[in-house]
């Protein structure tokens, strides 16, 4: 079994895990490669998933592929290297790009949000911060 294989089966196992406890609505959120996974997911499970959210997002080349099947709205924070435009001109055909949220932190490296991030550094702390809540806003909207 690959890894994409066997994470999907862990989501869909906590899926339905959720609905066995009455929980109606879903985002999923990727974190570099994780956004594969999430956008793999949205595609396979429409009717499972609001909203889907890429932090610092690592699609390996097939951003228009995927995204341009996606019918749900996206969170995108893209860091200095990381794929913006393409993701974007991808989803602006989608019925969920009215609602989704693109921001690119250049300034950024590519895993801000998580383990590269040095959160002593007042620049990257106020990052996080903004894409905590631009992040908690957006699903507040769309779940």
């Amino acid at each position: 079994m690959c890894v994409m294989q066997a994470v999907d089966k862990d989501i869909n196992a906590t899926v339905n895990a959720l609905k066995a406890k009455e929980v109606t609505k879903f985002a999923m959120l990727g974190f570099c490669w994780g956004a594969a996974q999430a956008v793999q997911a949205a595609i396979a499970h429409p009717q499972t998933y609001s909203a889907v959210g890429f932090l610092h997002p690592s699609l390996f080349g097939k951003e228009r592929e995927l995204c341009s099947k996606m019918q749900i709205p996206l969170f995108l924070a893209s860091a200095s290297g990381d794929p913006y435009e393409s993701i974007q001109e991808a989803m602006s055909g989608t019925k969920g790009a009215s609602k989704s949220v693109y921001r690119q932190y250049n300034n950024m490296v590519h895993g801000f949000c998580s383990a590269r991030g040095n959160f002593d550094d007042p620049e990257d702390a106020k990052a996080v911060g903004e894409v905590i809540g631009l992040l908690t806003d957006f699903l507040r909207a769309n779940l």
